[in-house]
């Protein structure tokens, strides 16, 4: 009995800084100061900003015809990989068309239709998945990369065309 005295302050002054923490994290997000991201390995609480780093395009694609069918496909999506690839576009003046066929594969990426042109735009499971053909040196690509790294496939007519590479700045 004795020890379930002394514990309860320790108790009450755990749940009040716990409580301040939430808050605080909730005040933050609720001014646009911070995102929460959640990290698999560690719960930690940061900002981070995606953005386009590099695009390499296969032989037979350039890279405007590439950028420009990704961004197209992109559009149709609000997730941050997608926002990335859209502003880039746009920064280099590309032509964004409409979509049909719009599909998400929530995880993996997107695919449709764009100026009659089939076209998947994701991760290596999704283009494993559609049966697109992962040259040795690209599927090393996915084994290499860095953490801070995203690495994004496209498909033109089930044939790849390039990777984009996406990165995480903290801001």
């Amino acid at each position: 009995m004795q020890l379930s005295v002394i514990n309860s302050p320790v108790y009450l002054l755990i749940a009040v800084l716990v409580a301040m923490i939430i808050g605080l994290i909730w005040y933050l997000a609720k001014q646009h100061k911070v995102k929460p991201v959640i990290n698999a390995s560690s719960p930690t609480l940061k900002t981070t900003e995606i953005v386009f780093s590099e695009l390499q395009v296969r032989t037979g694609f350039s890279s405007e015809v590439v950028l420009h069918v990704a961004a197209s496909l992109a559009q149709g999506s609000s997730h941050p990989l997608s926002q990335a690839i859209v502003h880039e576009a746009q920064k280099r003046q590309l032509p964004i068309k409409p979509v049909s066929e719009f599909q998400t594969y929530q995880g993996y990426g997107l695919t449709g239709l764009v100026d009659g042109r089939i076209i998947a735009l994701g991760n290596l499971p999704l283009m494993q998945e559609l049966g697109i053909n992962i040259p040795a040196a690209y599927n090393q690509l996915h084994q290499t990369q860095a953490m801070d790294v995203r690495l994004i496939y496209i498909s033109v007519n089930s044939y790849l065309a390039g990777v984009i590479f996406l990165t995480s700045l903290p801001q």
